[in-house]
């Protein structure tokens, strides 16, 4: 079951910041990055904002499209607005978060992230939100812990992330992307994020970007642990 959920394609359709918002949701607030929208459940607009400032100095990239925040009750009422059940989902491709959270930062890492222009995969996507928004923890629990028992399967979680249970696949997927943040820096990794398009190989860039295959980081990574 699926925690959190990033939607880099229009799933809602070709609907632009400043449209109507969702049904049932009314102006629960306005920053200067957000619109906040609710059906009566708090958002904290100050604390948003706050960490959005934050995460923009980690992750070296600006937000500078204004987006929107939906904030929902359950992960059933997310499940009912976008398709996906989660506590969290974010469609960086048009602005909108869509979180059961009044400050959801998972969920802030990968707004501004889409922000990098390029998409490797859901492994790194998550991994990056994981290391970053959650700092590192998955479901109250370090990652590196959770991931001790689970690294050798890397390569298997990269080429297809959604076939591993989630619990596993995004602790191991941010201690991953946190080591590589820890020992290459977070502006190689923007880098690698970059370099990932349509026509470019996401394992060539890899290799490109740290030094190696993923198999070959991921060995090194493993001994860390």
């Amino acid at each position: 079951m699926r925690k959190s959920c990033l939607a880099l394609l229009v799933l809602l359709g070709a609907v632009d910041a400043q449209a109507a918002p969702l049904p049932g949701f009314v102006l629960a607030g306005q920053t200067q990055h957000f619109s906040f929208y609710s059906r009566g459940e708090k958002v904290d607009t100050h604390r948003v904002e706050q960490r959005v400032a934050e995460l923009e100095k980690v992750l070296g990239q600006t937000l500078t499209h204004k987006a929107k925040y939906y904030r929902y009750a359950t992960a059933q009422e997310v499940e009912a607005g976008t398709g996906y059940y989660a506590t969290g989902v974010t469609f960086a491709a048009t602005g909108d978060v869509h979180s059961t959270e009044p400050c959801h930062d998972h969920e802030l890492v990968h707004l501004i992230a889409g922000g990098f222009g390029g998409d490797p995969g859901a492994f790194f996507q998550e991994g990056l939100a994981v290391a970053v928004g959650n700092k590192g923890e998955w479901q109250g629990k370090p990652a590196d812990k959770v991931a001790r028992a689970n690294a050798a399967n890397v390569a298997g979680m990269v080429a297809s992330f959604d076939r591993f249970e989630a619990k596993t696949a995004y602790a191991v997927a941010g201690s991953f992307v946190g080591y590589l943040i820890r020992t290459h820096g977070m502006a190689q990794v923007k880098a690698f994020f970059q370099s990932c398009g349509p026509k470019v190989d996401a394992k060539m860039a890899f290799a490109q970007a740290f030094g190696g295959s993923i198999e070959t980081v991921a060995a090194r990574w493993a001994r860390s642990l």
